[in-house]
């Protein structure tokens, strides 16, 4: 909304605290055929305060995300594997109750191989029809394979680095932030078909 600070969506994580250490480890582990699980999946979840004096403290934050076998690829037999990481450094600096300064640094990753979220064939034409039978798909919205020889990757790293200032003058509470975030994507590959194209081609021209 317009009372919100540096964009449309203001959220407030956690600040570092500099009364005391505390650490958070937590962790999420599946395999694929255990215990009715369809995919794997590891995920770790760690959290660090550290003061750093009387009135400032770091609070670090990480996580890791492993999951293999959300989409998988009838000719290749390639499962996808999505990994997620990222880390957040966040340095507070509190003098009086009247003035705050905060550092805040984030790097976030995404890896991807193998089929994409998007390409799993869940409807098609009759075309299209005899090529996924061929392959031995069934089109459905529960589907989760695909059929091509095509080599799908995608790569995103994002950075961000904020300093906020936040202060009280005349009664009023002012806040103060500037920013910098920079993306990079790929290289990527992805099929958005789910099908290959050669085998496509070779059941239109025997029709």
């Amino acid at each position: 909304g317009d009372t919100a600070s540096a964009g449309l969506i203001n959220i407030i994580t956690n600040a570092p605290d500099p009364e005391g250490f505390s650490a958070k480890l937590g962790l999420d582990i599946t395999d694929d055929g255990t215990l009715g699980s369809k995919y794997t999946r590891r995920e770790y979840r760690g959290m660090m305060n550290i003061p750093v004096s009387e009135n400032s403290a770091l609070r670090t934050v990480f996580n890791f995300n492993n999951t293999i076998g959300l989409r998988k690829n009838k000719i290749s037999g390639q499962d996808q594997e999505n990994k997620d990481y990222g880390v957040r450094m966040h340095y507070l600096y509190k003098p009086t109750d009247d003035f705050s300064f905060a550092l805040i640094g984030n790097f976030s990753k995404n890896k991807l191989e193998g089929p994409s979220i998007f390409t799993p064939v869940r409807s098609v034409t009759p075309i299209h029809q005899e090529a996924i039978a061929a392959c031995g798909i069934t089109a459905s919205p529960k589907n989760q394979y695909v059929c091509h020889d095509f080599d799908e990757h995608n790569n995103t790293d994002i950075y961000t680095l904020s300093a906020e200032f936040n202060f009280k003058a005349f009664g009023h509470e002012i806040t103060s932030i500037t920013s910098y975030s920079k993306t990079e994507i790929g290289p990527w590959n992805w099929q958005i078909m789910g099908l290959s194209y050669p085998r496509l081609l070779e059941i239109r021209s025997s029709g």
